[in-house]
């Protein structure tokens, strides 16, 4: 299955611990997190630091989803969780059906 997004690997850059971007290669900014409060007043810096490391990852855990969905001894393994599986990568792809 081909995918639209910006190819891996995407890298977390913070700027001073108040801004988070998700880089590629050639310093193409594809998402950021930005602080509106001061360092001292944001309870939620931990939290934004860990979002911007998941997004970063974000490719990646598609593929390996990707990958398992077409793996089909894992498909017959366990019928429960491969439904869940086929919608997070539609959801993710933006596809239907």
């Amino acid at each position: 299955m081909e995918t639209k997004h910006t190819p891996a690997p995407w890298h977390v850059r913070s700027f001073d611990g108040s801004c988070w971007s998700v880089d590629v290669a050639g310093d193409l900014t594809v998402a950021q997190a930005q602080q509106l409060r001061p360092l001292y007043l944001d309870p939620k810096q931990e939290e934004r630091s860990a979002n911007a490391r998941l997004i970063a990852a974000a490719p990646e855990l598609l593929k390996l989803l990707m990958d398992i969905q077409a793996d089909s001894t894992w498909r017959s393994s366990d019928n429960t969780i491969y439904p869940r599986l086929n919608n997070i990568i539609r959801q993710a792809t933006g596809r239907t059906g």
